[in-house]
């Protein structure tokens, strides 16, 4: 069923020779049958303008699903079954459909700072973070962004002054907003958004001095800023109930590719889907935050730092990524305009 009262045709298989295709295509099929997904490709490249293609898959975290939809035509990814909320959800931040407005929730993310600012003290005196508190942030993170979308959420964040909070919550937003953006179910994505969230918790251990210096960190500061991916690791890894995915988000999103990551130098398959994302988004987010010693970059030209940082990052991802950036780049010029 679809979420708004619109015209649409089901089709299967066999009926796309006598059906030209429409503006936009939700497509669910099985991407292991290379007939099938060339049948597919073949159709949508009949089509007369170029609207969104949405395609359901069993597992949005795969990498080899991601790259196979990609490959076909896909601007957006959903999970199996398919979700109406989702879908809803989706195709009015497609801005495709007047379907009913979106209810826009409060935008000031002070109360998500409290939550990361108490997840710090709990850190600095010895403490596990109240997992409850953690928890109930990243849905309410989860319900603001898809109610006010990424940019409105970002604007807010800089009305704020501690880099180390809004550092953590930048990562959190887009992080959240990228697994929005793949189709991510609710759970998925507010395990994107504890992670986001906690991910750099070890910082609670780093001196003030360090996390909020006015400058460039030397290279002994700079030693000592890359040992919080392990700090963090070791003071939640006991924690109950904290999957071991977000353990390894935490642990490992410093890490590249290419093996020149921190802190154990890991390489291609040793860094999972999950980790990658994580990483694409924290480097984003540092990128768009301003510093004391530089202004924030543009959404476009972070992006292209991304790009450039070539096997380092998931290449496919980051092409995933770049439809994300290039809206909040369009909201950017409108908001500053």
């Amino acid at each position: 069923m679809l979420p708004f009262d619109v015209s649409a045709d089901f089709l299967r298989l066999h009926d796309l020779p006598f059906s030209p295709p429409q503006d936009t295509a939700i497509l669910d099929l099985d991407l292991s049958l290379p007939e099938d997904v060339e049948r597919i490709r073949t159709w949508l490249s009949r089509r007369a303008s170029r609207g969104p293609v949405i395609i359901c898959v069993d597992d949005v975290t795969s990498y080899l699903q991601l790259t196979q939809a990609r490959a076909i035509g896909a601007t957006a990814v959903l999970a199996r079954p398919l979700d109406s909320a989702q879908l809803d959800g989706l195709l009015c931040r497609l801005d495709r459909y007047p379907g009913p407005p979106l209810q826009p929730s409060i935008s000031d993310p002070a109360e998500d700072l409290k939550t990361i600012g108490d997840i710090f003290e709990a850190a600095r005196t010895g403490q596990i973070p109240n997992m409850k508190f953690v928890s109930e942030a990243g849905a309410r993170i989860v319900d603001r962004l898809r109610d006010i979308g990424l940019s409105a959420y970002l604007a807010a964040i800089r009305a704020h002054h501690s880099r180390t909070y809004t550092h953590c919550l930048t990562v959190t937003a887009v992080a959240v907003s990228f697994g929005l953006h793949l189709g991510f179910n609710r759970k998925d994505t507010h395990r994107m958004a504890i992670a986001g969230l906690l991910h750099d918790i070890g910082k609670a251990r780093i001196s003030v001095e360090i996390l909020e210096k006015p400058a460039a960190l030397d290279e002994r500061e700079m030693m000592i800023m890359q040992t919080h991916p392990v700090i963090g690791h070791e003071m939640l890894r006991e924690t109950p109930g904290l999957p071991d995915d977000t353990l390894d988000m935490i642990l490992h999103h410093h890490e590249y590719l290419d093996g020149s990551g921190y802190p154990h130098g890991l390489q291609g398959s040793d860094i999972s889907d999950l980790n990658r994302m994580m990483t694409i988004s924290d480097v984003f987010g540092a990128l768009i935050e301003p510093r004391s010693y530089r202004p924030p970059m543009s959404a476009t030209n972070a992006l292209d730092v991304l790009q450039q940082m070539g096997p380092k990052l998931d290449g496919v991802l980051v092409r995933v990524f770049a439809p994300l950036a290039h809206d909040l780049a369009t909201c950017r010029a409108e908001f500053t305009a």
